[in-house]
Formats: structure tokens, sequence, C-alpha cells
């Protein structure tokens, strides 16, 4: 927050949101819309010196994603331990949570007043997404009046914690406009959450990420003051992200229905446009 002060950008993104894997029945990738918030600073330098820090605080938050019948009717009859069949009309799943990344790092190429440069760092950070199905749909209740088992809504919270590398750069193209891009990967790992399950599991995985974008600066100048340097900006943004959360051998049952499923990775994946304001000084 301290550093945010000094610099920061509000950006809202509009996309889609993926989940494939990791629970029962989601044997086939579902997408939904997905709205974003953020608080970001892309690059600023420390002081003078070539060494820079960025950040990404991101709150996600999607529509709800419908399970087909087929798939999921498909895959719990197969493994269904009872002698009762079930069937299920759809179960629905939202997510939301918040993704925090921080990276310090170096600038090997630094000019322009920070519209052209070329650095890499060191990534930290943390996912923390909870995924609800809701099972309480009147087709539901219509089939449990019929003899069919009833599903219970579940709620499932991921905690991970991530560290890897991340390499930024940006090019000035002409006054007030320059381009700009990055690339992480990092390991996670972290444990994950039923709300039907007594004990929380332990989770690895890892964590990519992809940023593009288009800056229009109508204020930049320069400043010093004493062996301080100031460059008050004023920008806008629009730009393209693209986030992957892998979690390796995650076995949960988000249906309620007692039938063996063999662990699998869970999947999830972020396709959002931006659009950005931010300052600096």
């Amino acid at each position: 927050m301290v550093l945010s002060l000094s610099a920061g950008e509000f950006q809202v993104g509009k996309g889609t949101f993926y989940l494939k894997g990791g629970f029962a029945g989601l044997t086939k990738e579902l997408d939904t819309d997905v709205t974003t918030f953020s608080l970001v600073e892309q690059h600023k330098n420390i002081f003078s010196s070539n060494w820079f820090y960025k950040f990404n605080f991101t709150w996600i938050d999607s529509d709800k994603l419908k399970q087909a019948q087929s798939s999921v009717n498909s895959g719990i009859n197969r493994f269904n331990s009872s002698s009762s069949v079930i069937q299920i009309p759809s179960v629905e799943y939202r997510v939301k949570g918040l993704d925090i990344n921080f990276v310090i790092g170096k600038d090997f190429i630094n000019k322009d007043n920070e519209d052209t440069y070329l650095g890499a760092g060191l990534l930290l950070g943390a996912s923390m997404p909870w995924i609800e199905s809701d099972n309480s749909k009147q087709d539901n209740i219509d089939l449990a009046k019929k003899g069919y088992k009833i599903l219970k809504d579940t709620k499932t919270k991921v905690m991970t914690f991530k560290m890897g590398l991340n390499v930024s750069g940006a090019k000035k193209i002409m006054p007030m406009v320059s381009i700009y891009g990055y690339g992480s990967w990092a390991y996670q790992t972290g444990r994950v959450k039923n709300s039907d399950v007594d004990t929380s599991i332990h989770i690895n995985g890892e964590f990519r990420e992809f940023d593009a974008g288009i800056r229009f600066e109508p204020i930049s100048t320069k400043t010093k003051i004493g062996f301080i340097t100031l460059s008050p900006k004023l920008y806008a943004n629009l730009g393209y992200r693209y986030s992957y959360w892998r979690l390796n051998n995650i076995k949960i049952n988000v249906i309620g229905v007692d039938f063996k499923f063999d662990k699998s990775d869970l999947e999830m994946k972020n396709s959002i446009i931006y659009a950005g304001v931010g300052y600096s000084f």
C-alpha cells in the first residue's frame, strides 16, 4: 500500500473464465463470462536505479458455469458405488477470488523515462479463489421427490502461494504512445478444502501469465529534486491478459454423491481484455 501511494493503476476487465478437471463430473472444459478489477503497477524504477518493482492485485468474479447433464451423468453412473441410478439435470458453479502478484527485479535496458525498458525479476504471490456449486434448482428438487439422491451445495476454497520468474518489457513507438508486455511463470503450493471434506488437501501446481497492451501518456515530465528524480505521469492503456493455474492431483466431490473418482489436474484460465487509468510520480 505504501508503494501504491507513489504509483498505481486501476483496471477493469471483461472476458472468459475456463474451468476443467479436479471435480467430480468436470470432464469437459466449461466457460463463462468473468469480470476483473485490478490495482496494478506495470513497472516502477526504485529512485533512479535500474532496480524496479511491479504488482498486480486482481479480484475475479464469474457468472455461473452450468455443467452439461450428459457429462455429469456419464461420469457419476460409471463409478457410482450404489445400486441406484443417479440423474442430474445440471450443476452450476461460480468462481470468485483474489490473485496477488509482486515482482522485484532489474532492468537490462532502461531509457525514455521508463517508456522503453527490458528487465527480469523474482515473482512472489498468492492465489485465493473459491468455487461454489449450486444444486438447489427446481429440477433437482423434482428428481428428489421421485426417489433420486438429492445433491448438496458446496464451496471449495483454494489457497496457494507461488514463486517464480517474470520478464517485462516496453517500447516507446511515438510521442505519448508505448507498447508493453510481460510473461510470468511460477511454482504454486498450498491447500484446497471443500465444505464436505473434513481435512484440507495439500496441492502443488504451476501458474503462468501473459500480458500485452498499448499505453497512452498525455502527461509525462521529469523533475530532479536533489538526488531524487520525479517523473509525474498520467496515462491510460488497453490490453489483453491471459492467466493459467494448474493444480495437480485433486479429488473433490462437489456434488454430494459418494462414488469413486480418480484424481485429476484442476485447470483454471482467464482470458481478459482490460482498460486502465493510472498515475505515477
